[in-house]
């Protein structure tokens, strides 16, 4: 991430919301002004996707726990100095710039199983979602799925 730091920015912050079939990240400049350059602006956020993408899979990948799963979302921040920090979201829905369809989530929960206690009760009603879409799904031609 921190060959995407220009001259003038004080820092940038990836947000990233990941499941096993799709993606959504988010980059973000900040300048000494209070000016922020969102990946809609300055950064690409395609080249930030191809950069960043296999590396926070493998490492979502890697932290899963049996029992406990793995995390939903995470900010990245790197400052100009070179310092960097991250979060992790185990718990909470992403916040998205466009929703994850549900059935992503059941092939994410069959992949990264959590038991009970380990479940939100969000992530519960997309699996129950998901479960009902598959059924609607089933009984349409595939190109039908998602109108």
């Amino acid at each position: 991430m921190y060959a995407f730091i220009r001259d003038g920015d004080e820092s940038i912050e990836l947000h990233c919301a990941i499941l096993s079939t799709v993606a959504d990240y988010r980059m973000y400049a900040f300048r000494p002004d209070g000016r922020i350059t969102t990946n809609r602006g300055r950064v690409d956020d395609r080249a930030a996707d191809r950069t960043i993408a296999t590396p926070a899979r493998a490492l979502r990948e890697l932290m899963f726990e049996p029992g406990k799963g793995t995390w939903f979302s995470a900010v990245v921040t790197v400052t100009a100095e070179g310092r960097a920090s991250v979060s992790y979201n185990y718990d909470d829905e992403p916040q998205l710039s466009v929703p994850f369809d549900p059935v992503a989530y059941k092939i994410d929960f069959e992949k990264f199983p959590r038991d009970e206690a380990h479940t939100p009760e969000w992530l519960r009603q997309r699996l129950a979602e998901a479960v009902e879409l598959n059924k609607k799904r089933a009984a349409l031609p595939r190109d039908q799925w998602f109108d």
